[in-house]
C-alpha cells in the first residue's frame, strides 16, 4: 500500500465532526496521479504529522492533488527505541545516497553529513551544498515510506568536520562511537557493553572514503567519542555505517523490520 507523509495542519473535520479529510498536493499529489495513477476509492496509508499512521481513501481528484478521508488508524510501533545520530563523512555521490538510504530503513533519526581532510567531494559554495542536501533528504523521505517509518529523518546541509565536533553535547544518556580501522585495543561490543542502561541516544561516526586522519580520530576522543573496532577486515564506507548501525539496533533497538 503507498505511503505518504503530510502535516497536521492539513487535516480537516467533515461537516458532522467525525470524518476527516485531508489534501495531498505537490510533488506526492502529481506522483499518485501521474506515476501511480490511483484514482477515486482507492486506498492509501498517511502518517499525519510523523506521529499518527492513518489507512485513508481518495474520495476526490483534481488536476494535481487528490482529498483523502482518513478511514481507519493504524496503532503500530515502527520507530526505534534508541536515537542515533549518524555523523557520515561526505562521500561519492552513489555511496552516500546508499548510506542515507539504508540507514534510514534502519532507523536513524538524524543524518549529519561531515566533510573531512579526506572526503573527495567539493561543493563551490552553500548553494550547492543546499542542492545537495535537498537530494539527499528526498532520498530519505522515499526511504522512510519504503520502510513505513512513523517519522522522515533529517538529513543536515554539510559541515565541516570542526563543526561537527563543536556541535556535541555529552551527557550520560549519550554514547558516541567512531568506527577506526586502526583501532586494537577496543571492540564494538566492549563499547556498548559499557554503561548499558544509561545509554538512550547514539552519535556515531563513520569517515568517507579512506577513513578519518588520525588526528581527527584524536580531536573526537578529547571529546568524548570512543574509538572501536569493527572486525578484522577494512570495510568501505557504506559498509560500515550500515554494520555499525545494523549491530546497534540488535543490541539496543529493535531490529524488527520485515524484509522486503
Amino acid at each position: 500500500m503507498h505511503r505518504f507523509f503530510v502535516e497536521k495542519a492539513r487535516v480537516m473535520n467533515g461537516d458532522s465532526g467525525e470524518n476527516r479529510h485531508l489534501w495531498i498536493d505537490g510533488e506526492d499529489g502529481k506522483h499518485i496521479l501521474r506515476v501511480l495513477r490511483l484514482r477515486q476509492g482507492d486506498i492509501i496509508q498517511v502518517v499525519v504529522n510523523q506521529e499518527e499512521e492513518w489507512v485513508g481513501e481518495i474520495v476526490e481528484e483534481e488536476r494535481k492533488r487528490v482529498k483523502v478521508r482518513l478511514r481507519e488508524q493504524i496503532r503500530e510501533e515502527r520507530e526505534s527505541s534508541i536515537h542515533i545520530t549518524l555523523y557520515q563523512g561526505v562521500a561519492k555521490a552513489a555511496k552516500m545516497e546508499t548510506v542515507i538510504q539504508k540507514s534510514v530503513e534502519l532507523g536513524v533519526k538524524t543524518i549529519v553529513p561531515v566533510l573531512t581532510k579526506r572526503s573527495v567531494v567539493e561543493f563551490k559554495n552553500r548553494k550547492d551544498r543546499e542542492k545537495k542536501r535537498e537530494r539527499w533528504q528526498k532520498i530519505a523521505y522515499e526511504a522512510a515510506k519504503q520502510c513505513k517509518r512513523l517519522e522522515v529523518p533529517q538529513v543536515h546541509e554539510p559541515i565541516s568536520f570542526e563543526e561537527s565536533i563543536g556541535s556535541m553535547r555529552q551527557n550520560e544518556s549519550l554514547c558516541s562511537i567512531v568506527a577506526y580501522e586502526e583501532e586494537k585495543n577496543y571492540s564494538l561490543k566492549e563499547a556498548l557493553t559499557a554503561g548499558r542502561a544509561k545509554q538512550l541516544r547514539y552519535a556515531l561516526w563513520i569517515g568517507p572514503e579512506g577513513g578519518f586522519e588520525d588526528e581527527e580520530i584524536t580531536k573526537l576522543k578529547e571529546k568524548g567519542v570512543r574509538s572501536v573496532s569493527l572486525g578484522q577486515r577494512i570495510l568501505r564506507t557504506e559498509t560500515a555505517a550500515i554494520a555499525l548501525i545494523a549491530v546497534l539496533q540488535y543490541e539496543r533497538g529493535d531490529l524488527g523490520g520485515k524484509i522486503h
